[in-house]
């Protein structure tokens, strides 16, 4: 017999009103679910009984929970023909709790025994290229975007979308991508990364794992890929990382979930979820170059602390990656953070953003780290 979490719920529904489970219900031929899912089909009812109670038990905070669950009225040594109603108002008088606020936690508890019975599948996730691996384990640094990260989970588990990401150099696309992919594993059963390099059908051709005719052209072979991704798109999330062409018309027709990262804006804006990521905060700059730090060397001490939030907010300006560099150059040179501070004000160091248009940005930012190589170059 084939059963779904929808069916068990509404059997649920049902055996909780009035009487609430009683032995009667529990095992009537035309509700079979319960006894199917606690393994007492062939049991007697005080077996499946207490198979059912220890299921209840194992949700989390059952015992203010799960007044109308059979485990809180057999445990008190309440009669099982007692009306659920009188069960109901006598739970809610000994907690002060009213009757709308215990049906309510009453609702939460039977969702959760559907969940506790009927276990979510775990999801063995496939790559759908060959540089998913590199990606799999994540960042080894992340602080922080806990914001977006709820936001593009919410997004993709209401069905398919396109999010955009952009944002300057540096700022952790990236990583936030690197983070959402091994969030993801497990999650969906196909996922892909292609880094874009200059031409986005020649990407996907070149990055995705699947049956083309790469002899008949890249047209030929790109359709191929195509119908491939149409084929699996419920179950296929991809990341396209640092896009920066113009093929929206590609992008567009991608009927998967997918995550695109870009410095810049799309110039369509109606055919994506548009996100831009913002610097860290200070204190999450303060703490990803402390646990780098830690790595290399001792904590962080109190006496050190101005000088920190003086790099990480003067000099790198809450710049992620600069602030990382630093954090490895700092210990990798066995620099106290004074005479790092000290070094990079010499050079007149500073990540200033303000006046610099998005056009120079990066070659600000490239032209900050030669300066940087250098320093880190130098032995003290």
């Amino acid at each position: 017999m084939e059963i779904n979490r929808e069916q068990l719920r509404e059997d649920l529904i049902t055996l909780r009103k009035d009487k609430g489970f009683t032995e009667e219900r529990l095992t009537s031929r035309d509700k079979p679910f319960i006894r199917l899912i606690t393994g007492g089909e062939n049991l007697e009812f005080e077996e499946t009984k207490t198979r059912f109670i220890a299921a209840v038990q194992s949700i989390p905070n059952s015992k203010y929970v799960a007044s109308l669950m059979v485990a809180y009225a057999l445990q008190s040594g309440y009669e099982e023909v007692q009306p659920l109603k009188e069960r109901r108002q006598k739970y809610a008088d000994a907690r002060g709790k009213d009757i709308e606020t215990i049906r309510k936690d009453e609702d939460t508890a039977l969702n959760e025994l559907v969940f506790t019975l009927m276990p979510e599948p775990e999801v063995t996730t496939k790559f759908v290229t060959g540089t998913s691996n590199i990606y799999r384990t994540g960042p080894e640094f992340f602080f922080g975007r806990e914001n977006e990260i709820k936001e593009i989970n919410d997004v993709f588990a209401s069905g398919t979308a396109r999010i955009w990401i952009h944002g300057m150099g540096g700022i952790g696309k990236t990583q936030l991508c690197r983070k959402l992919f091994c969030d993801f594993d497990g999650v969906y059963p196909l996922m892909g990364w292609i880094t874009f390099d200059g031409d986005l059908k020649t990407s996907l051709v070149e990055n995705i794992n699947c049956e083309k005719k790469i002899a008949a052209g890249i047209d030929k072979a790109f359709d191929d890929t195509m119908k491939f991704i149409s084929d699996k798109r419920d179950k296929l999330v991809l990341f396209i990382d640092n896009f920066s062409g113009e093929d929206y018309d590609v992008l567009e027709a991608l009927p998967c979930r997918t995550i695109i990262t870009s410095r810049n804006a799309p110039t369509d804006k109606e055919a994506f979820i548009i996100r831009q990521l913002d610097f860290l905060s200070s204190e999450e700059c303060t703490e990803l170059f402390k646990h780098i730090y830690r790595q290399y060397r001792q904590k962080v001490s109190e006496t050190e602390l101005n000088d920190l939030n003086y790099i990480v907010n003067q000099i790198a300006y809450c710049h992620a990656l600069t602030v990382k560099i630093l954090a490895h150059t700092c210990a990798q040179n066995t620099y106290s953070i004074p005479k790092l501070r000290e070094e990079l004000s010499n050079r007149r160091f500073y990540m200033k953003f303000d006046d610099v248009d998005d056009e120079n940005t990066e070659k600000m930012i490239i032209r900050k780290y030669q300066e940087l190589f250098n320093l880190g170059s130098r032995q003290d």
